[in-house]
């Protein structure tokens, strides 16, 4: 018997839990529930129990572990986390959920391509000073100590350090653009609320870049 075939994915920004981002981001759902339904429902429409899934950050907001839990069991496929911004529960707690690994990055061969997964686009080393900034006076203002400040700032300097040119695939930015410069932007607000298959997507940004050539 033939062994099943495996189909990596890729999401990003679920948001469970979090009404709000129906507001800021413009989801098309009348309340929390429907867009927690819907997201689970697709889901499972295309993820097998025994393909991959690359999360690529901002599980959810508030109602607990507990509550994240129950969601994510739902939802098929081995799920390995890169956390975003808004993954501030212990590893053991995004184990307990239902993900096999938790990773800041990672760096997966597509084919012959090498591909670089995280949660926020890079940036040049500007960007980074301009975000850097807004991160010292924000925790300053909160009396945040002067280690804890530290580590965020280094923390964001690791996820915004340039990649090479190799492609990025990532989210943080919901509805605010689908692909700029090396980065392709898979928050659930630009895959219709689907998973997508990390090959379809590495493929066709490659034949966007041969098409510019």
């Amino acid at each position: 018997m033939n062994a099943p075939k495996i189909t990596t994915w890729v999401v990003s920004d679920w948001h469970f839990n979090h009404t709000n981002i129906i507001k800021y981001c413009d989801r098309p759902f009348v309340n929390i529930t429907n867009m927690t339904e819907t997201i689970i429902r697709k889901h499972n429409e295309v993820v097998k129990p025994n393909d991959i899934v690359f999360m690529l950050g901002d599980v959810g907001m508030g109602g607990g572990a507990g509550s994240l839990e129950h969601l994510v069991g739902f939802m098929n496929g081995t799920k390995i986390l890169i956390r975003g911004n808004h993954d501030k529960l212990s590893v053991t707690k995004y184990l307990q959920m239902g993900f096999t690994l938790v990773l800041e990055s990672a760096n997966v061969k597509v084919g012959k391509t090498l591909v670089h997964l995280r949660h926020v686009p890079t940036r040049s080393p500007v960007g980074f000073l301009v975000v850097a900034k807004r991160i010292i006076v924000r925790m300053a203002k909160r009396r945040r100590s002067p280690r804890e400040i530290f580590l965020q700032v280094r923390r964001e300097w690791r996820q915004f350090n340039r990649t090479k040119g190799r492609p990025v695939i990532c989210g943080h930015v919901h509805n605010n653009w689908a692909v700029k410069g090396e980065n392709i932007n898979v928050s659930v607000e630009q895959t219709d609320y689907y998973p997508v298959k990390l090959h379809d997507v590495v493929t066709r940004y490659l034949s966007t870049i041969k098409d510019k050539t």
